[in-house]
């Protein structure tokens, strides 16, 4: 099964890759990493790997939007950093319906404690 969710994870990179090419999909590609996140987030993530997990997504969903405005600042890099920001955005797509599935488990763990 974890090899499973690691090719559906892969899956949703490759969409946020490809995702700024055809604009016109992507509100079929949204809907496809939202549930490829919800996937993620039920099956994927161990009680031992939450911490981490949880860290990193919350990590990343802080820090990509600065990041990305911060390589807007180059000019020389316009085309890449546009490309970047509608990627990463579609990659918190499919981060955040994970984290939000992994963190409200984890709040029922510590619930029945």
């Amino acid at each position: 099964m974890k090899e499973a969710t690691q090719y559906i994870f892969w899956l949703g990179v490759i969409l946020a890759a490809i995702a700024p090419f055809v604009s016109q999909y992507l509100a079929w590609i949204a809907a496809i990493n939202f549930v490829l996140g919800l996937i993620i987030g039920f099956m994927n993530i161990e009680a031992k790997e939450t911490q981490r997990f949880l860290l990193a997504t919350v990590a990343f969903l802080l820090v990509y939007a600065p990041f990305a405005g911060a390589l807007a600042l180059v000019p020389e890099l316009a085309g890449f950093t546009q490309w970047l920001t509608r990627a990463l955005t579609v990659f918190g797509w499919m981060i955040a319906p994970a984290a939000f599935i992994v963190a409200a488990k984890e709040i029922v763990e510590l619930a029945k404690d």
